[in-house]
């Protein structure tokens, strides 16, 4: 019988020899040897840490100032815009003239108002089968010589309408006066106040217009406040004169509102930052918001505050976070104080009557030592300077009092929780140590501990 060998190698014939032997088990141990994994992989934690500093660095764009919200959107100018969108509304029906000023500081909304007012108008004429108002947006801070002005609103127009170029008020009037019957010009003209001249020729034009031409309105939004009156004297028509509407800072609850709110749409684009409690950005907020709100109510530094804060928190949270409460909230005392947010602390702690500079002295000291303290520390430390001082100190009821309002509304310091007995609630120092003591120099009395 012939024996036949197989072309596939046995298993004898595999480890026929010692040395082959040992090589496959060092082989099989090589194998079997854990492999060793990454960090990320062994870390989920650290995982989880990456993609919550990627959400935030994302949803940093919806504080940026290029974001626009809607006008469903929009928090504490709903009256202002319905206002607006009621006089364009008369004015698109032929029923009334279309001029006027919105005047207020900068970052009060005056931008935001015009342009959600024109969408809500925009929306309630394609519902009614009505033309649609035609807005040229000028800033007028762009524009070198006011006189050009007439040939950049004709250069804006419709190329049938552009039939001249000249920048001469007649010809843009003749411009004006080729558009069809039904359609609306609406000259949106922000920072008016850029177009004042020694005669205020230009200024009065413009203001003049809409009395002249029916089809033309305009809508112009400045810083000043007295534009109006100081033109009024150069109008031919003192009718002419627009309808002002000073818009107010923002307050402490708009300000907040609309910094949750922009929290709120970052969510939902970006689930993991659902991982970070809401009481860290609560504190933060809250912070922004009064030192805002008390010192110029200009919203968009808060918005631009919150957005470096998140780019900030990005960076550092893959290294530095691990759950703290006070995370964002030291950073944004810090971005803040950076952007002149802060420029007014030093006058408002100035301005505080003698025994709430005592407080504020008293909490400093404490901040030095620790970061958080209870009342009753900050209160024992209080009447240990009055001691010093041999002043009879205010009782605790009295201290409590000026803590929960005037030193936490002027957003100098934080309290935590509402315990029945005060003397445990915790407090902190929000405003920078340099501040106060930038505040709190001019007086002498407090040199020995400064």
């Amino acid at each position: 019988m012939v024996t036949t060998r197989s072309s596939k190698r046995t298993w004898n014939d595999i480890h026929s020899t010692e040395t082959k032997q040992k090589q496959l088990t060092a082989y099989v141990k090589s194998i079997k040897r854990p492999r060793v994994a990454t960090k990320k992989e062994n870390n989920p934690h650290c995982l989880n840490q990456v993609k919550l500093s990627e959400s935030l660095l994302a949803a940093s764009q919806y504080f940026s100032l290029s974001y626009e919200p809607s006008r469903c959107q929009v928090i504490g100018r709903e009256q202002t815009i319905s206002i607006i969108s009621e006089k364009l509304k008369k004015w698109s029906n032929n029923q009334d003239t279309m001029s006027l000023y919105l005047c207020g500081s900068p970052g009060t909304g005056k931008s935001l108002c015009v342009k959600a007012a024109l969408e809500m108008i925009a929306a309630d004429n394609n519902n009614n089968g009505l033309q649609d108002i035609h807005p040229i947006y000028i800033n007028c801070a762009t524009i070198s010589d006011p006189k050009t002005i007439y040939s950049v609103i004709t250069s804006q127009l419709e190329e049938s309408v552009r039939l001249y170029s000249s920048d001469t008020k007649t010809n843009w009037i003749r411009a004006i006066e080729n558009i069809q019957a039904k359609q609306h010009i609406l000259l949106i003209l922000e920072e008016l106040d850029f177009l004042v001249t020694r005669d205020m020729s230009v200024l009065c034009s413009l203001l003049e217009s809409p009395y002249s031409l029916s089809k033309v309105g305009i809508l112009a939004t400045a810083n000043s406040v007295d534009l109006p009156e100081r033109a009024a004297s150069c109008l031919k028509l003192y009718s002419a004169q627009p309808v002002t509407m000073p818009l107010s800072p923002y307050g402490y609850e708009e300000i907040e509102s609309i910094l949750y709110q922009r929290l709120c749409l970052a969510k939902a684009s970006y689930p993991c930052l659902e991982k970070i409690p809401v009481s860290h950005f609560t504190d933060a907020f809250q912070l922004v918001a009064k030192k805002i709100a008390t010192s110029c109510g200009d919203i968009r530094l808060a918005l631009d505050v919150i957005r470096t804060l998140l780019l900030s928190a990005a960076k550092r949270i893959p290294a530095e976070y691990h759950g703290e409460d006070s995370f964002l909230l030291q950073d944004a005392a810090k971005i803040l104080e950076e952007k002149g947010g802060l420029t007014s602390m030093k006058n408002r702690i100035g301005n505080l009557p003698f025994q709430q500079q005592l407080a504020v002295l008293a909490c400093l000291l404490l901040s030095q030592r620790k970061s958080l303290f209870t009342l009753n520390e900050l209160y024992s430390q209080l009447t240990q300077l009055n001691g010093q001082l041999e002043l009879p100190c205010i009782s605790f009821s009295q201290f409590v009092d000026i803590c929960e309002t005037s030193l936490s509304d002027h957003g100098i310091i934080q309290l935590e929780g509402r315990k029945i007995d005060k003397r445990r609630v915790r407090c902190s120092l929000l405003t920078c140590a340099n501040e106060v003591k930038a505040a709190l120099e001019p007086f002498t009395v407090y040199a020995s501990w400064l």
